[in-house]
């Protein structure tokens, strides 16, 4: 009302009745069963979602009034919980594989492992099987590279999921997943002479606008750095197969490094489960850090198989293609240089063609070694001495 603001004529001085200015935060707010009573019935709004501190000071004040019966919060007055106490009293679904840590030593070949038995292997036409939460059909799946363990008993339904694998899908050890088959386009020869494709496994968030609708993608800049590509160059995003099909869709983007401001301001928005605009894995999936984020487009989500699927899981390499192309242009004006330096040295055209075709060996050997170099990390098992 006009009489809560200070008039021309009134002194300087406190004002106590500046409603204007002035608002109660809610963490400020005290707490009692009546909160507690009513958040259970209603939903819990997206600021309560998505501010950090009001969840750890709701927590905070829970434990310390007491206002939560111990049969309804079971975590009140005990110690903590551990998944080796939780995880023999869950069930394991039908069809399903409970989750294990991949062994120590595990060769990976630039790719994301599941590790089953033989029997359970036989099953699978393919040797890439999609990953899903067996008890969450809203949760994102996720590609990764099947390999058999001979000595694991035949008939235990376990599979050993890698890290990247368990944080993308958002499961625990002890937890159950589903596995289906997915055929990948089979790059053996160029694996060979190329380089063996190396993939990062990123987190899919809706791109900013500036970069829809034109055919690119941005990721953090460490992203690029593993992937061994640059600013501008061309990457290969695998998704997901939709509804019965088996074969993973891909798409060829070129790839910028996120701008800071932009990685700032979606971690801002992102909160809550995912039902909201902008889903933090945190709440949605338990996870957290989280996988590196690769921001993409609507037309872009939906060639790969997500469609609306929240927190959606790809996994980026870099495309040897591009690669061998531009190391090429690179190399060509070099060639040149070298082989009209032989012409006006050398007499004979036996002996300038011999050179000529040392210098295409030579160059060939550079290339390959370069793209190896950059493009594939081979992963090693650790060793005892090692770690003394």
């Amino acid at each position: 009302p006009p009489a809560c603001y200070r008039a021309s004529w009134q002194l300087p001085g406190p004002d106590f009745h500046r409603q204007a200015t002035t608002s109660l935060r809610k963490v400020d707010r005290p707490l009692t069963r009546r909160h507690l009573q009513s958040a259970g019935r209603t939903k819990i709004p997206h600021f309560f979602q998505a501010d950090e501190g009001l969840r750890d000071r709701f927590r905070y004040e829970v434990l310390q009034r007491k206002l939560v019966e111990k049969d309804s919060l079971q975590i009140l007055n005990q110690g903590p919980q551990t998944y080796g106490n939780i995880i023999p009293n869950l069930p394991v679904a039908e069809g399903g594989f409970v989750v294990r840590e991949t062994p120590a030593g595990t060769m990976r070949r630039g790719e994301q492992y599941v590790v089953i038995d033989p029997t359970s292997a036989a099953r699978f036409a393919s040797k890439h099987v999609v990953v899903r939460n067996i008890h969450r059909e809203d949760a994102p799946a996720a590609v990764a590279r099947m390999t058999v363990n001979p000595d694991q008993p035949t008939g235990v339904s376990v599979a050993y999921l890698d890290q990247t694998l368990r944080n993308g899908i958002g499961v625990e050890v002890g937890e159950t997943v589903e596995l289906f088959s997915a055929v990948g386009k089979q790059t053996a020869m160029a694996d060979w002479a190329l380089a063996p494709r190396n993939y990062v496994m990123c987190r899919v968030q809706a791109a900013s606008l500036p970069t829809v609708e034109h055919q690119i993608c941005t990721a953090h800049p460490l992203v690029l750095s593993v992937l061994g590509v640059e600013n501008g160059d061309e990457v290969v995003i695998e998704g997901i197969p939709a509804g019965d099909a088996l074969l993973i869709p891909v798409c060829r983007l070129k790839i910028f490094s996120t701008p800071a401001e932009a990685i700032e301001q979606r971690n801002r928005l992102s909160g809550g489960d995912l039902t909201t605009r902008y889903p933090s894995s945190r709440d949605a999936l338990g996870v957290y850090p989280d996988l590196p984020w690769i921001f993409l487009d609507g037309d872009t989500r939906s060639a790969l198989g997500l469609g609306n699927q929240k927190l959606a899981v790809v996994r980026v390499r870099a495309s040897r293609k591009y690669q061998v192309a531009k190391e090429v242009r690179e190399i060509l004006l070099l060639l040149f240089l070298a082989f009209f330096g032989l012409i006006g040295v050398l007499k004979s055209g036996l002996l300038v063609a011999i050179a000529a075709f040392v210098l295409v060996i030579l160059a060939v050997g550079a290339i390959h070694r370069r793209l190896r170099w950059r493009l594939f990390r081979k992963s090693l098992p650790v060793k005892s001495k090692d770690l003394a």
